[in-house]
């Protein structure tokens, strides 16, 4: 019998093989973290909205003025007016308000005006009250998508999370 040599390193083969089980593994994890990044998006564009919504009402209670919240379907931006003022242009609120984030967008807006009265209540442009909830969804045209709900007669804010 011939004495057996020990061997040092791999074989092409092996090395092949390996390469592959990677580039698969690597592939998965990298189609998960996209889907973590759309929906961190959407959430993101979901929690701006609500926030500007509960800001331009709080700005009508507190100085005793009529703000309006305008969302058209389509667009990736929002404002909030009082008067010819647009509020978000003046960054009153914070600095990135009125601009959702990247390829994130209004995809459907029941109320795309919505009037708070001087006392926060949620009205239409004549200053009559909310005859029905307003929905809006926001995020991906082709994609994940979650929507927010302003209860007509109470003015709350409910959103997917």
């Amino acid at each position: 019998m011939k004495p057996t040599k020990n061997k040092k390193g791999v074989t092409l083969l092996e090395l092949l093989i390996t390469m592959s089980i990677m580039s698969i593994i690597f592939l998965i994890g990298f189609t998960s973290f996209n889907s973590v990044i759309e929906n961190e998006n959407v959430n993101c564009g979901v929690q701006q909205m609500v926030y500007a919504i509960k800001q331009a009402r709080h700005y009508s209670r507190i100085n005793g003025i009529n703000t309006e919240f305008d969302a058209n379907a389509g667009d990736n931006s929002y404002q909030i007016k009082s008067g010819t003022t647009i509020l978000t242009n003046e960054k009153i609120f914070d600095s990135s308000s009125g601009k959702l984030p990247t390829d994130v967008e209004i995809i459907n807006n029941t109320c795309p005006k919505i009037y708070f009265y001087v006392d926060g209540t949620p009205v239409n442009s004549t200053g009559v009250s909310l005859s029905s909830d307003c929905i809006i969804k926001v995020g991906y045209m082709h994609g994940l998508q979650k929507t927010l709900t302003l209860e007509a007669v109470s003015g709350n804010i409910i959103y997917d999370k």
